[in-house]
């Protein structure tokens, strides 16, 4: 087991979080470390039934590639992006996405204002925006 994965092993699940959100090491890395140790130790606790290494891989590969895609954004394209793909997942509805986003009903009319005064697709209530 090489030096990070004993490292990883004794370390909180908070100091793992803030290694996470510094770029310390990735979402994959820590993925790999904890299934050498599980590989390494469950032999002989016998303590796993199932195991999900493949999905867990991907579930971090995803995580790290999300991360990834939002370096070189703005911040205001980021917004955009969420409030606009949050609306899409709601059907329109904007009670409940401004529930989901934690914002007021009234901020988000006025975001979909500004993105559908600068030409953006806003979808009505019962829609999602077409596609490309």
């Amino acid at each position: 087991m090489s030096a990070l994965s004993q490292d990883l092993a004794w370390a909180s699940a908070t100091e793992l979080a803030i290694a996470i959100r510094e770029r310390r090491v990735s979402a994959v890395e820590l993925t790999d470390a904890t299934i050498a140790r599980i590989e390494a130790r469950d032999p002989s606790l016998n303590a796993f039934v199932f195991r999900a290494f493949d999905e867990a891989r991907e579930a971090a590969q995803a995580a790290d590639a999300a991360s990834r895609s939002l370096v070189g954004r703005t911040v205001s394209d980021v917004e955009r992006d969420l409030i606009l793909d949050t609306l899409d997942h709601c059907l329109g509805n904007r009670t409940h996405a401004a529930n989901i986003l934690g914002i007021s009903i009234r901020t988000l009319r006025n975001k979909l204002r500004e993105y559908s005064d600068s030409g953006l697709s806003v979808p009505s209530h019962g829609e999602q925006r077409m596609a490309g």
